[in-house]
Formats: C-alpha cells, sequence, structure tokens
C-alpha cells in the first residue's frame, strides 16, 4: 500500500533536493541540473531508495546530508558545530545500515593526505562521539543479545571461499540496477576523480574520489571475499552523480550529436524503467524458472517463510 511506502517516496524525494544542493557547492547550475537528472532516473537510486521499503531510504538520505557537512569541512569550516553536525548525520546513516561507516573512513582517508593538522584539534573526535550516539542503542540491544546483528553481517561477509559466479553476479547486478549507460559513465567519473582530483588538484574531483570512488571499490572488492548484492554499493555511487554531472557539464554543447546522444541516452533509461514495471506487474521475465535452472542467483525466498538461523534467535514482536 501507498502509506507503507510513503516514508521511502518522502525520503527519495528529499534526498534529491539534497542532491541538487550538493552539486550547486560544487558544479555550474547546469551541472547541478545534470547530476539530480541523474540520481532520478538511474533504477538502483529510484527502486531501492524510492520505491522499496529498504533501509536504503534513510541511508541515502543521511548520508547526503552527511555529505553536505562534510563538504563544508573539506573546504575548511572547522567549527564545532559542523563537526558535530556531520558526526551526527553520520550516526543516523549508521542506524539506517552499518556501512554507513565508510564516510567516517572517506573522511580520515582525506585528512590524513591533506590536512593532518587537523587530527591536533578536537574536531574530528568531535565528528566521533556524535556519530556513535545516534547508535548506542544499537549498541546497547547487541550486548543484551550477544552481538546478534554485528554476528549476522560477520557471516554474511565472511565466506570460506567465493566462487566466480558470485563476482559476475555482482558485476552483473550492478550493470542492471544502474544500466550500462551509467555504470560507464560511473566509472569514467572514477577515474577522473582520480587523474584530475588527485594529480590534478580539482576540489570537485578530489572530494568525489575520496567519498565516492573509494567506497564504490571498496564495496566491489568485498565480491572477492563474500557474496554481495547488487545495491550494496549504493551510497558510495550517490556523489558519483556529481562527478559524472561534472564530466557532462564539462563536455556539453549545443550541436546535433549531443542532442542526439542525449535522447537516446534518455530513451533508454525509460526503456529500463518501463521493463521493470513490466516484471513487477506482469511478470514477463521467468524469473523462478530461471533460478531453479541455476541461471540465476535468488536474492530473496519468497517461497520460504523460516528465518535464517541468526535471525530466528532475535526476540519476536509477539
Amino acid at each position: 500500500p501507498l502509506t507503507l511506502r510513503l516514508g521511502a517516496i518522502a525520503l527519495f524525494t528529499a534526498s534529491g533536493l539534497l542532491v541538487f544542493l550538493l552539486a550547486r557547492q560544487l558544479l555550474t547550475d547546469r551541472g547541478s541540473v545534470f547530476s539530480s537528472a541523474i540520481f532520478h532516473f538511474t533504477p538502483l537510486f529510484m527502486i531501492c531508495a524510492g520505491t522499496l521499503m529498504l533501509p536504503d531510504a534513510g541511508l541515502t538520505f543521511f548520508w547526503l546530508g552527511a555529505l553536505l557537512a562534510l563538504l563544508k569541512i573539506v573546504r575548511g569550516d572547522r567549527r564545532n558545530g559542523v563537526w558535530a553536525l556531520a558526526g551526527l548525520l553520520t550516526g543516523c546513516a549508521m542506524l539506517a545500515k552499518y556501512q554507513a561507516v565508510f564516510l567516517g573512513v572517506s573522511l580520515a582517508a582525506y585528512l590524513a593526505a591533506y590536512d593532518r593538522r587537523s587530527f591536533r584539534s578536537w574536531g574530528p573526535y568531535l565528528y566521533g562521539v556524535f556519530a556513535v550516539l545516534p547508535i548506542l542503542p544499537v549498541v546497547a540491544w547487541n550486548l543484551r543479545n550477544e552481538g546478534l546483528s554485528v554476528r549476522f553481517y560477520r557471516d554474511r561477509v565472511l565466506h570460506e571461499q567465493i566462487a566466480i559466479s558470485d563476482i559476475l553476479m555482482a558485476i552483473g547486478g550492478q550493470l542492471v540496477y544502474l544500466t550500462p549507460l551509467v555504470a560507464f559513465g560511473f566509472a569514467v567519473a572514477m577515474w577522473l576523480s582520480f587523474q584530475r582530483g588527485i594529480r590534478g588538484g580539482d576540489a570537485a574531483h578530489r572530494f568525489c574520489f575520496f567519498f565516492g570512488a573509494i567506497p564504490a571499490v571498496a564495496f566491489n572488492l568485498l565480491a572477492f571475499i563474500t557474496p554481495v548484492l547488487p545495491h550494496w554499493p549504493l551510497p558510495a555511487y550517490l556523489v558519483l552523480c556529481v562527478g559524472l554531472a561534472k564530466v557532462l557539464d564539462s563536455r556539453w554543447s549545443p550541436d546535433r550529436s549531443t542532442r542526439t546522444w542525449s535522447v537516446v541516452a534518455t530513451l533508454y533509461i525509460f526503456a529500463v524503467l518501463l521493463t521493470g514495471y513490466a516484471q513487477l506487474r506482469w511478470h514477463v521475465v521467468p524469473v523462478s524458472a530461471m533460478v531453479e535452472r541455476g541461471w540465476i542467483l535468488s536474492l530473496i525466498h519468497i517461497s520460504e517463510p523460516t528465518r535464517p538461523p541468526l535471525l530466528s534467535r532475535m526476540p519476536s514482536a509477539a
């Protein structure tokens, strides 16, 4: 029902505004529009953060809010209030998913590379304290329940062996969620964030490298040690919307070829979204049969109402 999904829809709408505001700090007005369009028309964001009732909706909103505060810090605004706000938003993102810890890792990496003197001030430690505050109830619950949620994620990450098919599934799944066109654009944005941000000194590309490229690479490297669901790297791709928009803005020209490319890209993304809707509405692709034949990995076992062994030990609401 719409009422159950209303929270995700509202958070996605607010997240779209935050993407635009973040891009306005780094790009031109036209580049900001490009970044907002990339965010709204990419299936990964629209489905996982704006349609389905997943923790990714809250993760996306608070991750973007934290990025806005972290951008102020990176640009030299070191007031205690800014550090505290950035930490608080990071902690709220961790309430949605633990992977928001990458925000703190990326900040630490940036400061270690370009501003080590900051570690002599109270700022980074104030950030850490306020990041922990929102998740204190989670820590207390884990202490009372033998660290169930922590062990749940540990068991999902640590595997004795990994198959090549798991790696291909992670990459192929992201190509579907992002569409090959956007995935290629993000790959270009990641490379340019290193080439122009680290080597060339461009501030916008450098921000995209530390807060987009590094987490994205880290999430994808996990595929070599554990099965990775295609939507796990979602938050890392948020800032790459800005990086890709910067590339498009710098190469934009009102000639015929650019207009043709834009029309083709729009029609392609629309076709992907229409296909996804048709699959959800009429099941045009026989997914169940493909799973039975071992062609694809079953990520959600709808037919199995039993809970995983670890989750079965969690207290029931009843």
